[in-house]
């Protein structure tokens, strides 16, 4: 049994977080708007009530990783109070970096919601032109406990493996499948805004719920680790790595897109990389060829090397790149590796210990 606000549709929680707007629980809502074109949806924040009309809740597109912006936000203290409507991959994200106090907390309320996954952005701005409506048909999926992943053609690689689509540390739940949405408050701040709006809290058993959510759950693991495993039969060696980034370009979308990837001077980003022409004049004499742009392994071996222990799966990375190289695999699922081997999961909890950031004199000893 859960204590929880029922409400029927997205419509009747859109007037909920308008009346929370209104009577100053908080200054601004950070979600997903339509644009003017009603083509697209943009993340956006506001603190005009009629632009909660335009919000979409539950939506199934992330244009750009909320975390990243919520940090660009946040990354200082302030008294502006901010609720911010995030998928739980974004919610992770947000924990990692404030525990690397590129976030600060105080003043932000997290809402996240049980997530059926996204498209990448062109393909939802085509199905919208073409008068698809892509959030309807999430929504349809979820009232009849069905995996929009599954349902979905355009899914993206990530939501489609995702086995933690569940948030655990948001301030507020919505469990967004089945005939009713249900706010479920999970921490004291999510508990206060509910308490704070007056609205009539009740019991609510959800055994079938979850045993229905447990069963996506399942299929969705058993997919992650068919994933992984053609992941590692095709990515084995060194020249096999080679072969899965043959194409990239260095334009790094992938880093500027990674909400994690947070480093404000980045050594790409500097001379270090401008090479001069007499490096040129020497590789030349030497290998004969010289690819360019230059330095692309090297490029993603040190994004690695960051962000193996902190990545969160979320697919950010492969979504902006612009020649569609199956990085989002690589690195959740390096990732993976790198995270079992200090039995830390990114995002899990604010009072784990980042590997990063932590010195154990006897850590590491068998490797």
């Amino acid at each position: 049994m859960a204590k929880v606000f029922n409400t029927a549709t997205t419509s009747e929680l859109k007037s909920f977080l308008k009346k929370a707007l209104e009577e100053k629980l908080f200054d601004a809502l950070l979600g997903l708007y339509w644009m003017p074109s009603k083509d697209m949806l943009t993340l956006a924040v506001t603190s005009e009530l009629k632009e909660i009309d335009k919000l979409e809740i539950i939506a199934p597109i992330m244009p750009v990783q909320a975390a990243r912006v919520v940090s660009n936000i946040k990354f200082t203290e302030s008294k502006l109070k901010i609720a911010c409507i995030v998928k739980p991959c974004e919610l992770r994200a947000c924990v990692e970096l404030i525990k690397l106090k590129q976030i600060m907390p105080e003043n932000l309320t997290f809402i996240s919601y049980d997530c059926g996954g996204a498209i990448n952005v062109s393909d939802f701005k085509d199905a919208t032109n073409n008068g698809e409506n892509v959030v309807e048909q999430l929504l349809s999926c979820n009232k009849n406990f069905e995996d929009f992943s599954v349902k979905s053609d355009k899914i993206r690689f990530a939501c489609s493996v995702c086995d933690k689509f569940i948030p655990s540390l948001c301030d507020i739940r919505i469990r967004s499948f089945g005939e009713k949405l249900s706010l479920q408050p999970l921490t004291e701040k999510g508990e206060a805004l509910l308490n704070s709006m007056g609205v009539e809290m009740e019991e609510r058993d959800f055994a079938d719920y979850d045993t229905k959510l447990d069963s996506i759950l399942k299929a969705r693991k058993e997919k992650r680790s068919n994933a992984r495993a053609i992941f590692k039969s095709e990515v084995k060696s060194l020249d096999a790595l080679i072969k899965e980034l043959s194409s990239c370009i260095r334009c790094h979308n992938c880093m500027t897109n990674c909400p994690l990837d947070y480093c404000k001077e980045c050594i790409f980003k500097t001379p270090v990389f401008d090479h001069p022409v007499e490096n040129y004049e020497l590789w030349l004499n030497r290998k004969g060829t010289v690819k360019l742009p230059t330095d692309t392994l090297l490029f993603h071996l040190t994004r690695l090397n960051h962000m193996s222990s902190s990545c969160v799966s979320c697919g950010a990375c492969e979504s902006a790149c612009p020649v569609g190289i199956k990085v989002s695999r690589m690195f959740m699922f390096l990732g993976e590796d790198v995270q079992k081997i200090f039995d830390y999961e990114p995002g899990r909890s604010l009072q784990e210990e980042l590997p990063v950031a932590t010195f154990r004199e006897k850590e590491l000893e068998k490797i």
